[in-house]
C-alpha cells in the first residue's frame, strides 16, 4: 500500500487536504492489513504450539542419531509462513498477494469509497476537537 500514497511534499496538484484526506484513508487501509496479517499470524502461532510439542515428543522417543530432525523441519516452516505473512512489510508477496484484492476492492468501490469517506471524515472532526501539538 505505500507506493499509493500520495506524496505531499511532490506538488502533484493536490491540495494538502487531498492528501491528507488520502493518508487517513492508507492509514486505515495499512491498520485492516496488519490486523488480518495478525490474525494469520496468530492462528499459525495456534497451530505450531501444539505441534512443536508432539514433534518433540517424537524426537525424543524416535530420533534415533537425530531427534532434532522434525524439530528442524518445524523450525523451517515457522521461517517459511513469517516470511510469507510479511506481518511488518518488509517484502512484497505472500500474505499480501492475497490481501491486495480486498484492498484494492475497498479503494475502487464505489461503496467502500463512500465508507472511507465517512470514517475519514469522522477522525478530522476529531482531529479538529484535540488540541494542537
Amino acid at each position: 500500500m505505500a507506493e499509493n500514497e500520495p506524496n505531499a511534499a511532490s506538488g502533484g496538484g493536490a491540495s494538502q487536504d487531498d492528501a491528507a484526506q488520502l493518508t487517513r484513508v492508507a492509514l486505515i487501509g495499512r491498520l485492516i492489513v496488519f490486523q488480518l496479517k495478525l490474525v494469520m499470524d496468530g492462528l499459525r502461532d495456534i497451530l505450531l504450539s501444539p505441534v512443536s510439542f508432539v514433534v518433540a515428543l517424537v524426537g525424543l522417543i524416535a530420533g534415533g542419531d537425530t531427534p532434532d530432525r522434525y524439530w528442524r523441519q518445524l523450525m523451517r516452516f515457522g521461517r517459511r509462513t513469517d516470511h510469507w505473512i510479511n506481518l511488518f512489510d518488509g517484502r512484497a508477496g505472500g500474505a499480501d498477494a492475497l490481501i491486495e484484492p480486498i484492498e484494492r476492492m475497498m479503494t475502487e468501490d464505489p461503496r467502500h469509497r463512500s465508507w472511507l469517506a465517512r470514517v475519514e471524515r469522522f477522525f478530522e472532526r476529531l482531529s479538529m476537537r484535540a488540541p494542537p501539538s
